[in-house]
């Protein structure tokens, strides 16, 4: 159990570190605007855009030691999904342009925990 726990953590995680990416490369690239709907942190001047930067890596670093630690307890087949799950998570913004956000999101929480 406690490993399931942890791997859950660090999902949350890494899911948290991603929208966090995710906003800021929406505010940098224009599409999160005043006149959009959705999140204000940015667009509303409440945050800056390298506090939510920041953030994002800030959460990713704790979602690594989880990985890691995992790795460590259960071997290396965790680490090429923890890898898997940070490029979903990095990536994310990039490939949600390109329209292919859905097939990310699939693959990060429905196939890799699925393996895990």
């Amino acid at each position: 159990w406690a490993n399931g726990l942890l791997a859950l953590a660090g999902i949350v995680i890494f899911h948290a570190s991603g929208n966090a990416w995710s906003d800021y490369f929406d505010f940098e690239r224009g599409v999160d605007r005043v006149d959009t709907v959705g999140v204000k942190t940015l667009t509303s001047g409440q945050f800056m855009p390298l506090e939510i930067r920041n953030l994002a890596i800030g959460l990713m670093v704790p979602a690594v030691m989880v990985g890691l630690w995992l790795v460590v307890r259960t071997g290396l087949p965790w680490l090429w999904i923890g890898v898997c799950g940070a490029l979903c998570s990095l990536l994310y913004p990039w490939l949600k342009y390109r329209a292919f956000g859905d097939f990310v999101i699939f693959v990060a929480y429905a196939i890799l925990p699925t393996l895990g």
